[in-house]
């Protein structure tokens, strides 16, 4: 800003006068920064930890180290699992597919969906499980 009279500053455009300090001015970024600060008009830096939205300048989005997986960076270092998954327990990067009830004889690889583990076939009447495969047709068994 410039001082415009006697005890008075103006400030340039794209700057307000700061709310604690009269002689300070402050840059203004319409719309405001999310998760950053405001540095110069309509420019904003990200806080630690966040990084600019490619779509949204005026955005910063939580960053993590290690992309999550079946998940979304909600905070930073922090993956919320999508609907249908849980967090693994030894990779909290790492989200896994819930199966209700739990895969018999299988491995649940999306959620409410099973995969027969080998030499195995799904039930007719229970996609949930898995019964043993024979290739020869069992008589009186």
């Amino acid at each position: 800003g410039f001082c415009s009279a006697p005890n008075t500053c103006t400030c340039y455009d794209g700057y307000v006068k700061n709310f604690w300090d009269s002689y300070k001015c402050s840059p203004v970024c319409n719309p405001p920064c999310v998760n950053g600060i405001c540095f110069m008009p309509n420019e904003c830096a990200c806080f630690s930890n966040y990084i600019k939205d490619q779509e949204n300048s005026f955005v910063c989005k939580p960053h993590c180290s290690n992309n999550c997986v079946n998940g979304f960076c909600s905070a930073p270092n922090t993956c919320t699992c999508y609907d249908g998954y849980v967090k693994n327990f030894w990779d909290s990067y790492k989200c896994s597919p819930v199966c209700n009830p739990p895969c018999v004889n299988g491995i649940c690889f999306m959620p409410n969906e099973c995969a027969c583990f080998s030499n195995y076939i799904k039930d007719q009447e229970n996609s949930f499980v898995c019964k043993p495969h024979c290739s020869n047709n069992c008589v009186n068994g």
